[in-house]
């Protein structure tokens, strides 16, 4: 339901300060991305006692290793610069806006999809968009959340996902677990934790409960239910490049949206792999969220976009919620390249 944003636990409010106000460090490119992105490190590391105190204090009460104050010590971010992007004839500069946006809409529908995602003008390459870097396994995708929930027995959905249907094996988890970081658009080659040395996925899970988003591996209704909020934000978002790899499995134990750059046209654009949910009912509380941006858009949104895509956004909130369902693809052409 909308409503104010999910309170942050401690460790996630000192990430998200450092988000907007933190020194910011080239760590490297992250390859396989379209525009120049690049992995930042964010201030400098705690001061050596700040470290061994935390330590200590997590021995002493069992709450894990090292790599469980990380986050706290050191943290990451995707920087996009607009420098670095690739000139588009249907949308124009400053796609890092539209990251963004896309936080800032996914906020206001009380949905919290998209990671915590600021512009800053003193990036080492000028202006552009910091999105806080979400630790992740690069073998998980879209597919590999909707084909584990359903195969658990998500209810009433089918055991395969409408755009694998062409593969030979397409309930086979092993099409998709490789080396698809840089398909997913993140970097597996900067000094974050090894995962060998992340907890148990059982304690991973059991920490993820109550935190703002369902557990990525948790019940496969839960699961089920978060992917088709992202199928109705992505309708909203119009969003043009919804590839599997966008759909990250966090160390934290749950789900994360990444890569809005191509959304809020005002022309109809959606690409998409999550057709899964076609034709299923929104429900009275989906469409009081969509009331809330039918009624006023943000005017956080309202200085990133044109008027005419601010105009067309609400056109789309209106119009699903006079459909009632999410829309499918007759087509079959409303597809992302490559999948994941």
């Amino acid at each position: 339901m909308h409503g104010p944003a999910p309170m942050l636990p401690p460790a996630r409010e000192e990430s998200v300060r450092a988000l907007e106000s933190a020194s910011i460090e080239l760590v490297g490119q992250i390859v396989g991305s379209s525009n120049e992105t690049f992995l930042v490190r964010l201030g400098g590391s705690a001061p050596e006692a700040d470290v061994d105190d935390r330590a200590e204090e997590a021995d002493e009460d069992g709450s894990g290793s090292f790599a469980d104050l990380a986050p706290r010590n050191q943290v990451h971010a995707v920087y996009k610069p607009e420098l670095g992007e690739r000139p588009l004839h249907d949308f124009p500069p400053g796609l890092f806006r539209r990251e963004r946006a896309a936080h800032v809409l996914a906020r206001h529908l009380g949905w919290d999809l998209v990671p915590p995602t600021i512009i800053r003008e003193d990036g080492p390459l000028g202006i552009g968009s910091l999105q806080l870097f979400e630790h992740h396994d690069p073998t998980e995708n879209y597919f590999t959340a909707y084909l584990r929930a359903a195969r658990a027995g998500g209810p009433g959905r089918r055991a395969t996902p409408v755009v694998l249907e062409a593969f030979g094996d397409p309930t086979d988890l092993s099409l998709f677990a490789g080396d698809v970081d840089g398909a997913s658009g993140r970097a597996d080659s900067f000094d974050a934790d090894p995962v060998d040395e992340q907890e148990p996925a059982e304690e991973g899970l059991q920490r993820a409960h109550g935190s703002a988003g369902p557990p990525a591996s948790g019940p496969p209704g839960d699961v089920l239910s978060w992917l088709r909020r992202l199928a109705v934000f992505d309708v909203l978002a119009n969003n043009a490049d919804r590839k599997a790899g966008h759909v990250l499995h966090g160390h934290d134990g749950r789900l994360w949206a990444i890569d809005h750059g191509l959304s809020f046209a005002e022309e109809l654009k959606l690409r998409t792999v999550i057709w899964d949910f076609a034709g299923d009912a929104l429900g009275d509380e989906t469409l009081e969220v969509l009331w809330t941006v039918i009624d006023e858009v943000p005017d956080e949104i309202t200085e990133l976009l044109h008027p005419v895509e601010v105009r067309a956004l609400r056109g789309r909130a209106r119009w699903l919620a006079a459909v009632g369902e999410l829309p499918g693809d007759p087509t079959g052409m409303r597809l992302p390249w490559p999948l994941i």
